[in-house]
């Protein structure tokens, strides 16, 4: 039958045109009007809705289905339904039929289509059915062929794009990967009840399964794979595309505008009208391509994929050779290299299968071998040895051993798993049912085809269950009805969450825990418990889709690590296995079934993950930036094991062995080199510090965690019985009485830089501004920062009407540089830095301007810090002149022992007349230079710096610049 020429014989003709057009159903017509016929269909599950048709109108014994991995064949066999790969070779056959002809263009399976359509012919009638777009390819390879072209039953319209929670009844969402279309129906469960599953890799029992829960509408949707583009005729009204892309074997592309057509025309059966869109992330659809869809107007196929079908088995070279021949047909192209040719390649080339092929008997039974399909997809190398096994039993012994065969089924016959297990083992089941299909491999076959069968129907029974529990909550539904039938006791529960018995109040469901009244005795409170549960359960059910359904912004963290839905505690967090990946426990009564409480749990889970990636989104980002290498990820490391705050003195070595790429590619992170602290200005926000506390109770133990400090304060009360860790866990730093915030205290520092901490300054302004202090309490905060404070009182000066002088921009710098010089505060939690500690900034760091120190013999006169001279014309007398008290800030770590350890020299003594508040002051009469003068702290004539003045290591780098 197909061996004939391209003229063929009998009648060749094409019935060509869009979906639902009834070409398929003109083809069986056609079919059983003729004694014998063949009809070749694309998709395995196709055949078996085709077969089953026939049967019903004939009867069993004169139907065959013949597909890879089943073989039904009566005696008396009169009507062929197969996939185009199975179709029979040379039955001779009064009718014959290919579908989907425009597979023809197929990279993968079009050349088997390409040699059907040049040799497969019926000996009385040969019909083609598919798309119009195959009429030139068809009228040029095919000479004499009539062409009768279908009009489309019913209109098809766009509906635009539509929420997957608004799809209507009697709809389809088509998805193109297994997780898009598990994530569907798991959102389709929580809000329409469920969906159906129908992908083409599911066998036929499992898909005929899942189709009549959504036919006899238990559920309303349908999700499934572009498999329902080929020819299953479904009761659907919309179609909607949930993407636009697809794996073909090879690579993600785009789908074409025919196929986009030949899915949505599944819409709409016969006469009713059907529409498409998109829905879920699949944009909005071009208007060029919805009116090609609505309109059935598609470019031409220009070119199908062949392969040389008359094959010469001489070697697995001159096969090989016969394989990859060319054509010089205008209208074919060589199909790219498919899953057999490659295992033939790769098997060939083994020395024990190479020593066995010794003529074209064997090379013919290794091409045979090697044209078992991949159906478990894992790799071709695996393939290709599971394949060269198999070719050695078949050569040494002539078949398949059955202890072999029976261990691989044993392995696979397990009921047990999730869906993507089960899914994986009839996938496995197939190989072995495509072996029990072959004629001659086994010495049973008529029971290996019964055992493989009932091990794929066992497989498919508890895929279909696995998918229904998964995707259907028919245990809600159940319980539903149920509570609509009256019975002896009926249990309610209103909208406050009150439950009653016969009217009975008793208890209240707070949120999944049921709390009983103690009003009721024993027997009594028993009887009505069981009654209470009977309610609670569908009710617990409920609760927990509407609880899964909800926004975020109905949930909330409290400072203590519970879990709040409203009103009611939902749960609480645990410590989970790192700081930044804790762990959501639900509060769910034990009735209310393990099933809640996974729902419940889940829920939690992915709102305290959205939380805390909203709230650390900075570090999170961190974490994930692979281009971060060496040191400046060690730092990264230790920022996120430590929320993105980190006390400076704790990775001193690292930070100063940082080069400058390395820092600047954690800025971008948002990380601020503060002279104190190591951290992110965006986590001292309210927010991230209430989280970061959450995280830091959990890390450290603690059974109550400390709250976090109100927000919007710069300083704070310093409480010593705080657990150690909690100012800096709170953004602040303690210095004596009181804790200011980290980020404030750079500022403040900044301030500090430029003063002269060995010869005295006083308080700025500025300084009480940004720490909200009193002179008194801003006094205590500095000497917690390492800073003897000297009290002393004076005339209150009145303020002269000049400008009062203001301090040079330049020496104020808002951006901490990372390794600046020390102002004398890192004494308070640092060692002295030597020279070698801390280097000299690089420009990049916008190094502070250097310090400023008066001469011994001439000290310098600082406006904001010398009082004007009181007036002398003061007429009121002593009483009314004021006195202000006022401090002198002098750089004194708190350090033990010895000149390193903080005790200063002569010669580090300011020299000097003092005016009345304390302060140095140049000698009468002589001009000040205005010029800054730089001084070392070291004697005269000597090259060594001091190395207990605080600004020693400034110096160094500026004299090794000059």
């Amino acid at each position: 039958m197909l061996d004939g020429t391209t003229t063929g014989r009998g009648r060749v003709a094409a019935v060509l045109g869009p979906t639902n057009t009834g070409k398929t159903h003109y083809a069986i017509d056609r079919m059983l009007a003729h004694r014998t016929g063949v009809i070749g269909l694309p998709l395995r599950l196709l055949a078996r809705e085709v077969y089953d048709k026939i049967v019903a109108l004939r009867g069993p014994s004169v139907v065959a289905l013949v597909t890879g991995e089943e073989r039904i064949v009566p005696p008396r066999t009169q009507y062929w339904v197969c996939t185009v790969e199975a179709m029979p070779v040379g039955n001779g056959a009064d009718f014959l039929a290919v579908d989907e002809i425009q597979l023809c263009a197929d990279p993968e399976r079009g050349h088997v289509f390409t040699d059907r359509l040049l040799h497969a012919r019926g000996l009385h009638e040969t019909l083609f059915l598919g798309s119009e777009t195959m009429r030139n390819a068809i009228a040029a390879l095919v000479p004499g062929c009539d062409f009768l072209k279908r009009e489309r039953f019913s209109q098809l319209v766009y509906a635009g794009s539509k929420k997957i929670s608004r799809m209507p009844p009697r709809s389809a969402i088509v998805g193109f990967s297994v997780e898009n279309i598990y994530a569907i129906a798991e959102l389709l469960r929580r809000q329409k009840g469920g969906a159906a599953v129908v992908m083409g890799a599911l066998s036929p029992r499992t898909r005929n399964a899942q189709v009549e829960l959504y036919q006899n509408g238990e559920v309303d949707v349908l999700v499934a794979t572009d498999a329902i583009g080929m020819g299953l005729n479904l009761d659907i009204k919309h179609v909607a595309f949930a993407g636009l892309r697809k794996f073909d074997g090879r690579k993600m592309r785009d789908l074409m505008p025919h196929e986009l057509g030949q899915i949505a025309g599944r819409a709409g059966r016969y006469t009713q009208d059907g529409s498409f869109g998109v829905t879920g992330e699949a944009p909005p659809l071009d208007d060029g391509i919805v009116e090609a869809i609505t309109a059935h107007r598609f470019a031409p196929v220009r070119k199908l994929c062949w392969r040389n079908s008359d094959l010469s088995f001489g070697s697995v070279a001159h096969l090989i050779a016969s394989l990859e021949e060319r054509t010089e047909n205008e209208w074919l192209t060589r199909a790219r290299e498919a899953d057999d040719i490659m295992a033939l390649k790769a098997i060939s080339t083994r020395e024990d299968v190479a020593a066995r092929l010794n003529g074209a008997p064997d090379v013919r039974l290794l091409w045979d071998v090697c044209r078992i399909p991949d159906f478990r997809g894992i790799s071709h190398a695996e393939h290709a040895a599971l394949l060269g096994a198999i070719f050695d039993y078949l050569h040494d012994l002539g078949r398949v051993p059955d202890d072999w065969m029976a261990r691989q089924v044993k392995r696979i016959d397990r009921t047990e798993g999730d869906i993507d297990t089960l899914s994986k083992r009839l996938a496995y089941i197939r190989t072995w049912t495509y072996v029990a299909q072959r004629s001659g491999w086994l010495d049973d076959e008529t029971h290996w085809r019964e055992t493989t069968r009932a091990v794929e129907d066992r497989l498919s029974d508890a895929l279909h269950g696995a998918l229904t529990n998964a995707f259907v909550d028919r245990r809600t539904s159940v319980l539903l009805r149920r509570l609509k039938q009256r019975e002896s006791l009926v249990a309610d529960v209103n909208d406050k969450g009150e439950v009653t018995v016969e009217g009975e109040v008793l208890g209240r469901i707070e949120g999944f825990r049921f709390r009983q009244d103690a009003s009721a005795s024993a027997d009594e409170a028993k009887t009505l418990r069981q009654a209470a549960f009977a309610a609670l359960r569908p009710e617990f059910h409920l609760r927990a889709d509407r609880f899964y359904n909800a926004p975020d912004t109905e949930f909330d963290l409290t400072e203590q690590g519970g879990l709040m839905w409203g009103e009611h505690a939902i749960g609480k967090v645990v410590a989970g296995p790192e700081p930044l990946r804790p762990t959501a426990e639900a509060f769910v009564d034990e009735e209310a079934g393990a099933e809640v409480l996974q729902k419940v749990q889940r829920r939690l889970q992915h709102f305290l993950d959205r939380r805390i990636a909203a709230q650390f989104e900075p570090l999170l980002a961190m974490a994930r930036d692979e281009t971060l290498s060496g040191l400046a990820r060690g730092v990264a490391f230790q920022l996120i094991e430590a929320f993105g705050i980190v006390p400076r003195a704790q990775i001193a070595d690292d930070i100063k062995a940082l080069d400058q790429d390395a820092r600047g590619m954690l800025r971008k992170h948002g990380v601020r080199f503060g002279q104190f602290t190591i951290f992110m200005p965006l986590l001292l926000k309210p927010a991230p510090t209430r989280l970061r506390l959450v995280l830091w109770g959990l890390q450290q133990g603690l059974q109550a965690f400390p709250e976090s400090p109100p927000p919007g304060l710069v300083t704070i009360p310093h409480e010593t019985d705080q657990p150690e860790g909690y100012y800096t866990m709170s953004g602040y730093r303690p210095a004596a009485s009181r804790a200011i915030r980290i980020d404030m205290l750079e500022r403040l520092a900044d301030m500090l830089r430029g003063k002269d901490s060995r010869g005295g300054f006083e308080a700025t302004a500025d300084m009480l501004s940004i720490t909200g202090l009193t002179l008194d309490q801003f006094a205590d905060l500095m000497g917690g920062l390492g800073y003897k404070a000297l009290r002393g009182e004076r005339p209150k000066v009145k303020t002269s009407p000049e400008p009062a002088a203001t301090i040079a921009p330049e020496t104020i710098d808002e951006t901490v540089p990372e390794a600046a010089p020390p102002t004398g505060l890192e004494g308070a939690d640092m060692p002295d830095p030597s020279p070698q500690e801390m280097p000299v900034d690089t420009p990049a760091e916008t190094p502070p301007a250097p310090p400023v120190e008066a001469p011994a013999d001439t000290p310098d006169e600082t406006p904001a810090e010398t009082p004007t001279e009181v007036p002398q014309d003061m007429s009121d007398g002593p009483e009314a002149t004021e006195i202000e008290v006022f401090y002198t800030f002098t750089w004194a770590p708190r350090r033990q022992g010895g000149n390193r350890q903080g005790q200063r020299s002569k010669s580090d003594k300011p020299r000097g007349r003092k005016g009345p508040g304390g302060k140095p002051r140049g000698k009468p009469g002589k001009p000040q230079d205005d010029k800054a003068k730089t001084y070392s702290a070291a004697p005269k004539k000597s090259d060594k710096i001091d190395p207990d003045n605080p600004f020693a290591q400034a110096l160094a780098g500026l004299k090794g610049k000059s």
